[in-house]
């Protein structure tokens, strides 16, 4: 019976062509995340934004959501809120963060 607990870690980008911890209207945002064994389809969040997951299947190990940011977006810190659970079923600690994208 698998008891433990998955872990992850994530990197925060954006395709700004001179500052990739900033975006702009049009910019692509770029959560990349890799966990410690196989899991579920994550949920992205940062600051109530949503995130689409593009890259990654129940069963992956690695994950890649994405957000085009919109001309209607606020200029804010992202605080991005990660929640994960492994094909056992067992839930990570999600993840919490705050980056400025």
């Amino acid at each position: 019976i698998d008891t433990v607990l998955p872990n992850a870690t994530y990197c925060l980008s954006s395709n700004h062509l001179t500052y990739p911890t900033l975006a702009r209207a049009g910019n692509l945002i770029t959560l990349t995340m890799l966990a410690t064994e196989s899991l579920k389809v994550p949920t992205v969040s940062c600051s109530g934004l949503s995130f689409s997951i593009v890259q990654g299947s129940s069963g992956s190990t690695s994950f890649v959501a994405t957000r085009t940011v919109l001309t209607a977006d606020t200029n804010v810190q992202l605080v991005c809120t990660l929640t994960f659970t492994d094909l056992a079923g067992n839930v990570g600690t999600q993840l919490i963060d705050t980056n400025q994208v």
